[in-house]
This record gives structure tokens, C-alpha cells and sequence, in this order.
């Protein structure tokens, strides 16, 4: 493993936004971001795929460490895997094998591990529906967690603040693979028709309560009839198509994300009375 230093993290972020870490290193297995992680007395941050995090433009210090996707595997009849997997790798696989569980994550950006910390979902169907366990570092031990210890809640789990996962593994139903096949080019389709192209972290914030009507609401319908369609600072701009999308449309600074976010939780109170809260994680200073 080869440690680098003054790397553009933006090159691995889906917002293709941040600034440089002070190193960085990729590792091909879990002992070795363990023994990378042990190296740099348990401070570093861990870099999953980068698909739903937001990093400062001052990058980050000290170390960063990504653990590379590997391999997805069928042991003990579940799918293993690493958490750099992207969930559309997953859906594929389950699709070649003629299992039925991931059609819902084609076409989603995100990865293994940061599904799991934040239990993903769509179309009815959570992470947590599929989970075995889960395997974490934690202060500097890997330990496996079962599903139970996991404690997924809506877009939520009971893994603990500097947990990181590094492996994880699904159940497998086996269904029809033609129907499996259309079941995933479906959602795909739609993700395309709704959802924007181009530099973003996926969906922004949360599903809020409408005061009004005490139902769950997405958080792009409070966006939308706030009025903040389009909205704009810098290079960062709410999506015209779906309103829970930033895109980075011209070289968008971490800063003017940043600020458009405080902007548009800012109407949304303004005209609700409800706190939007974020989906994406912040790192490095802001």
C-alpha cells in the first residue's frame, strides 16, 4: 500500500468537490485499512465511494484512508462484500445470480458502507431489509455486528459515530430472473426520468413531518413549493428537475454547497416551520 501525499479528494467524490488530503492511501483489504488505520494511531479518515459526503475545500489533514471495492462474494448462501461495493455493483450481481433483493439499488450512486451506516433505501425496500451482518472497524478492532446490533431505524442505524464499516453481508431470495431483470431497468428508468445527471451527492436531506397534515413528506416537496427550484450560489444550484438534488454545475465550491444548503433550510422553516435535516456528511473544516 502506497501512501501518498497532497492527493485532490474532489477526484473521488460524486460532487467532484474538495480540496487535498495531507495523505492518503488506498488499501486492498480489510487488514490492510486496518493495519493502515493502527499506523496512523486511529486518526484518519476513512473515504468510502464519496457518493454521499461533501468535503471542505480546505481538504482534510492528516490521513485519509479508502478501502478499495473488491470482490463480491457468495458465502454461505449471502452475497459478502466490501463497503466500497457501489450498490448498482450489487443489484447487477444479484441480478446475474437470479436474486431478487437489490433490484430497488439500480441505478443508485452510493456504496455498501455508506447505505448501511445510513440503512438506504427506495421503493419501499430499506438496507436493513437484507442485511446479515455487518463487520466495523472499530478503535482499531474489527468487529462483526448481526442485523440486530445494527439497529437500522428510517435512514438511520445504531452504529456508533466512528464506527466504519468494511464488509458487510446480504441475504439472497432467489426469484425470476426475467422479472428480476424488468423489476431493475424499471426502477433504473425512473431514477433517470426523476432524477438529475451530472455532479451531486444524491438525495440532499431527509423525509420531514408536513405540520399541516402530521404525514412524511419528501424533503424536495418542502424544496419546491418553498419556491427554491433553481436556486443558486456560485457553481451550486438546486436541481430544476427534483429539488432534493445540489449539482455542481460550474466548479462549485464545498463553501457554496454549503451556503445553498443553510439557504434552503432556511426557506423551508421560513415557510413550514421544519427543520430539514441532512442526509450528506460534512468533512474537514467548514
Amino acid at each position: 500500500m502506497k501512501l501518498l501525499r497532497g492527493v485532490e479528494l474532489k477526484e473521488y467524490t460524486s460532487f467532484r468537490i474538495g480540496g487535498r488530503a495531507e495523505y492518503f492511501a488506498e488499501a486492498a483489504d480489510v487488514l490492510q485499512l486496518q493495519n493502515a488505520y493502527a499506523l496512523c494511531g486511529g486518526n484518519a479518515v476513512i473515504l468510502g465511494g464519496g457518493s454521499n459526503v461533501l468535503i471542505s475545500d480546505r481538504g482534510i489533514k492528516g490521513a485519509v484512508l479508502r478501502l478499495r471495492p473488491g470482490e463480491i462474494v457468495l458465502q454461505d448462501a449471502a452475497a459478502v462484500c466490501y463497503a466500497g461495493t457501489s450498490l448498482s455493483a450489487l443489484a447487477r450481481f444479484y441480478e446475474k445470480h437470479g436474486f431478487s433483493d437489490f433490484a430497488w439499488a439500480a441505478g443508485i450512486p452510493g456504496t455498501v458502507g455508506g447505505a448501511c451506516i445510513m440503512n438506504a433505501g427506495a421503493f419501499g425496500c430499506e438496507i436493513k431489509d437484507s442485511l446479515l451482518w455487518a463487520e466495523v472497524l472499530r478503535k482499531g478492532e474489527i468487529i462483526r455486528l448481526t442485523h440486530a446490533a445494527c439497529g437500522f431505524s428510517y435512514r438511520a442505524s445504531a452504529f456508533l459515530p466512528d464506527d466504519v464499516v468494511v464488509r458487510a453481508a446480504f441475504g439472497c431470495t432467489q426469484g425470476e430472473p426475467a422479472e428480476i431483470a424488468a423489476l431493475r431497468a424499471r426502477y433504473k428508468a425512473f431514477r433517470l426520468s426523476t432524477q438529475p445527471s451530472g455532479f451531486s451527492a444524491g438525495s440532499v436531506f431527509k423525509a420531514a413531518i408536513c405540520p399541516q397534515t402530521q404525514a412524511s413528506k419528501p424533503a424536495g416537496w418542502f424544496i419546491e413549493k418553498a419556491g427554491l427550484k433553481g436556486a443558486r450560489i456560485g457553481g451550486a444550484a438546486v436541481s430544476q428537475k427534483h429539488a432534493n438534488f445540489i449539482l455542481n454545475t460550474d466548479n462549485a465550491k464545498a463553501s457554496d454547497v454549503a451556503a445553498l444548503i443553510r439557504l434552503v433550510k432556511a426557506g423551508v422553516y421560513a415557510e413550514f416551520g421544519v427543520k430539514l435535516c441532512e442526509e450528506i456528511k460534512f468533512l474537514g473544516e467548514f
